[in-house]
């Protein structure tokens, strides 16, 4: 996606309720991650039971390495999804996929829904009897 392209869809995910985490978990410049369906569990806590990341990989940010990035992609920001569902607190289940320019972030949004929605009835949380 063009830098410029991007700069507009990070301003609507914070509008959104996305935050901005630096965390380096796959090498990416940052995450814009959104936490969904808080609930209590049989542990009596209250955690998210999936996030929608994205893993943004900003080129522009890195002239260093301009010598082995080719100039129609200096300008360049590279978006990975990641959907993580995680019912209990010991197992998480994740759907990975790269962004393409033809997606919108309320596809996005829905196709992570509807993710969980099948963990959720494939792999429903153990409860103690």
């Amino acid at each position: 996606m063009e830098k410029q392209d991007f700069d507009k869809l990070e301003f609507e995910l914070l509008k959104r309720g996305y935050k901005r985490y630096n965390q380096h978990w796959h090498k990416e410049d940052y995450v814009l991650g959104l936490s969904l369906y808080r609930e209590d569990n049989q542990w009596d806590e209250d955690r998210a039971c999936y996030q929608l990341l994205l893993s943004i990989y900003d080129y522009s940010l890195h002239p260093e390495y301009y010598d082995r990035i080719p100039k129609e992609q200096r300008n360049y920001v590279g978006i990975e999804i990641h959907i993580d569902v995680s019912r209990t607190i010991d197992e998480r289940m994740e759907l990975a996929m790269g962004w393409t320019d033809d997606m919108t972030i309320e596809e996005v949004e829905r196709m992570a829904d509807s993710f969980y929605k099948w963990v959720c009835t494939i792999y429903p949380e153990p409860h103690n009897h």
